[in-house]
């Protein structure tokens, strides 16, 4: 009688789970689809950092930015939270931080111009504003000098002895700066292994140190460059 009783109740447990067995597989996919649809529908938010480009006003203008434009800023995003959890920094593009025309104290990135990849949406920057520095820009002629780069052969020492080309370059760029490139170097010859003789050694504009420019470019200028033993003289050149 018990193991009768059994048999029925395993009877009654196969056609609960087997009957109509496709409806209820197809019940229970659409009860997965339904809650991973609801899941996906949860909105969070997450903190990405973003590279910033600044687009800075051209070497013509009348004024210089001296301060630093960040690099990147932080931005908190808001999405589904699927998609939220595979963003990645590099799907992001750089934010256009644009100078060009703006001469205000302090600029505000603005959350609805900062693109993100769709159904995302910005809703901070950190930081929210930039505090810029500006300086009028100057312009000043100076005189050309060589700086001799490296050293000749051993023994040897080298030394300018004259420079043909463009004997002036106009540097544009905030006045302090600008007046104190009145007595820098502004051409570089390389005398690198030159052997004893007299040498011809073409001469490039050195790069000018932040916010300095040149307004003009001269013609690459000719040294000529003595090279003789450094017992010979203190080789010090013009």
């Amino acid at each position: 009688m018990r193991e009768t009783r059994k048999a029925d109740e395993r009877g009654l447990l196969a056609r609960i789970v087997l009957e109509n067995y496709p409806l209820k597989l197809l019940a229970l996919g659409l009860a997965v689809a339904l809650y991973l649809l609801v899941h996906d529908d949860e909105y969070i938010e997450r903190k990405l950092s973003c590279a910033v480009v600044a687009r800075l006003p051209p070497d013509d203008a009348d004024r210089v930015l001296v301060s630093e434009p960040p690099s990147e800023v932080l931005l908190t995003i808001r999405g589904a939270r699927t998609r939220m959890m595979t963003l990645q920094k590099s799907d992001l593009q750089p934010i256009q931080m644009d100078l060009r025309t703006h001469e205000q104290a302090t600029y505000t990135f603005d959350v609805r111009s900062i693109a993100v990849p769709a159904s995302l949406k910005v809703v901070r920057v950190e930081p929210s504003r930039v505090s810029l520095s500006w300086r009028p820009r100057v312009q000043r002629e100076v005189s050309v000098r060589v700086e001799l780069l490296g050293r000749p052969k051993r023994g040897l020492e080298a030394r300018v002895l004259d420079v043909t080309g463009e004997r002036n370059v106009v540097v544009s760029g905030p006045q302090e700066q600008v007046e104190r490139a009145s007595t820098q170097y502004t051409h570089e010859a390389s005398v690198v292994g030159l052997g004893a003789g007299t040498h011809q050694v073409q001469a490039t504009l050195k790069p000018l140190a932040d916010h300095l420019s040149y307004v003009t470019s001269a013609t690459p200028a000719q040294a000529r460059i003595e090279v003789r033993s450094a017992s010979a003289g203190d080789g010090h050149g013009p």
